[in-house]
């Protein structure tokens, strides 16, 4: 089941009205947010095999998940950019550290920054 409220309802107590066995009964939840922290993972360098499954397994490890990836190839130039779950991470120094030695160790450029701070630094 799906509900859609308005910005203005979200935390509040919401009536939902269910049919079943030919009766309508009124239930009553609550909604909140999901106070889901993300950030923006880039990765900028030469092509090589692995780069993907290197990334991917450091951030697994941490238990990021991933939400979303793109990336390509552009003649031998390799570009991914992820966005990623970091809810659990008050800090996010010691995963750039652990990105950046890996990055480091390939020939690549690797970066995470916070998603709103992303989004602040490429408005137009």
């Amino acid at each position: 089941m799906f509900v859609i409220l308005t910005p203005k309802e979200i935390g509040k107590p919401q009536s939902l009205f269910l049919l079943g066995d030919n009766t309508l009964q009124t239930t009553y939840i609550e909604v909140r947010t999901l106070n889901q922290k993300r950030a923006i993972v880039s990765v900028i360098g030469k092509d090589q095999v692995g780069i993907i499954a290197k990334v991917t397994t450091l951030l697994s490890d941490q238990n990021v998940n991933i939400l979303d990836i793109s990336q390509t190839i552009l003649q031998d130039f390799f570009t991914m950019m992820m966005l990623v779950d970091v809810t659990n991470f008050e800090n996010l120094e010691e995963l750039r550290e652990q990105l950046a030695d890996l990055g480091e160790s390939l020939g690549l450029t690797i970066n995470i920054q916070l998603e709103e701070i992303f989004q602040a630094m490429h408005r137009v």
